[in-house]
């Protein structure tokens, strides 16, 4: 099947122009799918920015606070009116009633939050720290490649959390610029001191870690279970339909293996840490800066300020443990929404793509339909 579709590809490329298939305009089909693709890495990188940085960042340090409200009743009268008796009177003085009313958290949802931000900066509101984040973004490649290039023999996941460690100043200045209000301040003059810097970087080695063994830990289970190897025989295409099958079993098996793998490891281990860290961060904010969003600046206690002999900045340890499990919940419904928008997102993206290659590349739809029936030859079950 494979070698007869690569035969009708030579074919056609083979072939005099005027014997070709009618196509547009090759110019025309690569702007508008330049285009699609253009849209589609800006809607994901806007999503993944304003979501996943700033909204989740404001969630983790945000902490419910308690607004004392007096009640009393609407239809009481004035005590010293002289229409009411002696017994009466008595009555009304009464001592009001006070009640504690939790607010509504302004991260419970996206909606409130963007509000939020908005009425802080305007429009741009949502999209504060960007400047400084591309910033440390270049800066991370740029270390990440003069690390490679200085100690060729080192990992590349060693490079890259030696290189976050490195920049770890410019990450915390971007947490305290997006939980601050706005300052009048350019971002390159509120780099914190050293010495906060020194202060967080067993943080951010700590994120760093649970950062690649995201990555390391289910590449080296694929590595165990051969799921490389099944996938390259699998693409060979084998001429038996039994050895077919018994390929996509393995490698659909292997494949949900690896993925929960990389989703136990995300959950367990870099969700902690990156808490942990934007935790950390938060409480550096310097004292004549104000946060946007209600957080305990002490860590119920824990964290002693320098001019009493305190170190001014929360525990790892202390950090993770005074973010309660109401909050946990509530930033992992941030991440679930997250993901489900992205997803979203390609979905309408790998649809706007096929469309396009259908319409400008006809052929490219034969040999689908020609791929199509041909797996359902070598796989007469489905």
């Amino acid at each position: 099947m494979l070698s007869g579709l690569v035969k009708r590809g030579l074919t056609i490329a083979q072939a005099p122009p005027n014997d070709r298939p009618h196509t547009p305009d090759d110019v025309t089909a690569k702007a508008v799918m330049l285009l699609t693709i253009a849209v589609f890495v800006f809607a994901m990188s806007l999503v993944g920015y304003v979501y996943q940085e700033v909204i989740a960042t404001l969630a983790i340090i945000e902490e419910p606070s308690a607004t004392a409200y007096i009640i009393t009743d609407s239809d009481s009268c004035d005590p010293d009116s002289p229409l009411l008796s002696t017994s009466e009177k008595a009555g009304e003085a009464t001592e009001p009633e006070v009640h504690l009313v939790r607010n509504r958290l302004i991260t419970s949802s996206f909606r409130a939050t963007l509000h939020h931000l908005r009425s802080r900066d305007g429009w741009t509101g949502p999209f504060r720290g960007a400047v400084i984040r591309l910033v440390y973004c270049f800066a991370l490649v740029v270390a990440v490649t003069i690390i490679t290039a200085l100690i060729p023999a080192l990992p590349s996941t060693a490079a890259t959390i030696i290189a976050v460690v490195l920049c770890s100043r410019l990450d915390l200045a971007w947490n305290n610029i997006v939980i601050s209000e706005r300052s009048p301040k350019y971002w390159f003059r509120r780099l914190p001191s050293l010495n906060a810097w020194f202060k967080v970087i067993p943080a951010a080695a700590l994120y760093a870690l649970a950062d690649q063994l995201v990555v390391v830990l289910p590449a080296q289970l694929a590595r165990m279970i051969g799921l490389r190897n099944v996938i390259d025989r699998l693409a060979n295409g084998p001429a038996d339909p039994a050895e077919r099958r018994a390929l996509m079993h393995a490698a659909c098996h292997g494949g949900i293996a690896v993925l929960l793998v990389g989703v136990a490891v995300m959950v367990l281990v870099l969700f902690p840490a990156g808490v942990t860290l934007t935790r950390v961060q938060a409480s550096l904010l310097p004292d004549t800066e104000e946060s946007i969003v209600p957080f305990d600046r002490t860590f119920r206690g824990k964290v002693v300020p320098e001019i009493v002999g305190g170190s001014g900045v929360v525990g790892i340890l202390d950090a993770w443990r005074t973010f309660g499990w109401s909050s946990r919940i509530r930033l992992l419904r941030v991440y679930a929404k997250v993901a489900a928008i992205q997803i979203a997102l390609f979905t309408l993206f790998v649809i706007a793509m096929f469309t396009e290659i259908v319409h400008f590349f006809p052929e490219f739809h034969v040999a689908f339909k020609l791929w199509v029936n041909g797996m359902h030859e070598t796989n007469p079950a489905a």
